[in-house]
């Protein structure tokens, strides 16, 4: 399921068929109460599962009051949960596929110069700053983050230190409610780089707001489409 109002239960290898819902309460007028819901079947194509997740009153924002936002992400994760508990195998769309390979894996450039580093990287289609002395292309680089074999989204930016110096660390922002543009903007201005899990508004964040994070580390960062059921 990737397009309609239970678009958020997307789960990559697996096809959810399914249906929201947002029902008013004998007391929705007196004190706001309502509910919703998503109901899901999985694997679409050969069915083995449903799940039903039904959320009473849940305290979020009006814009945010439907099925579509707030069960159908949950009922996702519980689809992909228990289809590889049964080890249901995963068949992946042209899009799976293409999604999955925009991911790397970051090559070791310790020991080398700043300018075989460039080469290396420009390989992967990695980027990077350098912290230290960043003048001179023939400087060692004495560490790395990520560090090597840690799978980056491609274009992702790697922090290159050419002294014996400590890690440069930033303080993680409070991206709530960001879009995809603008939570990448943000991390990209403190030297962070984003793994982006759906599409439309920031819902969570891997780590909260004010945590300490190494210059480069990558942040995971789960988006949900605001639609209505």
């Amino acid at each position: 399921m990737a397009e309609g109002t239970g678009k958020n239960a997307y789960v990559s290898g697996y096809r959810v068929a399914g249906k929201t819902g947002t029902s008013e309460t004998l007391t929705t007028d007196s004190d706001g109460r309502y509910i919703v819901s998503f109901s899901a079947i999985a694997p679409a194509n050969k069915p083995q599962i449903c799940v039903l997740v039904v959320l009473d009153f849940p305290q979020v924002e009006m814009s945010r009051r439907t099925g579509g936002n707030l069960a159908a992400p949950v009922a996702g994760r519980l689809v992909e949960e228990i289809l590889e508990y049964m080890q249901v195998e995963r068949v992946y769309t042209e899009k799976d596929k293409k999604d999955m390979t925009q991911e790397v894996y970051v090559p070791n450039v310790t020991g080398l110069t700043i300018k075989e580093a460039e080469e290396k990287l420009k390989a992967f289609g990695l980027k990077y700053t350098v912290e230290g002395n960043a003048s001179d292309e023939n400087a060692i680089v004495r560490s790395q983050t990520p560090k090597a074999d840690f799978s980056v989204p491609q274009s992702a930016t790697v922090i290159l230190y050419t002294e014996n110096q400590p890690e440069v660390t930033v303080t993680m922002p409070n991206l709530h409610n960001k879009t995809v543009s603008e939570a990448t903007e943000t991390l990209r201005q403190l030297g962070l780089n984003i793994r982006i899990r759906g599409s439309g508004l920031v819902t969570a964040q891997q780590y909260p707001a004010g945590t300490q994070l190494k210059k480069g580390e990558v942040v995971e960062i789960s988006f949900v489409e605001m639609i209505g059921d």
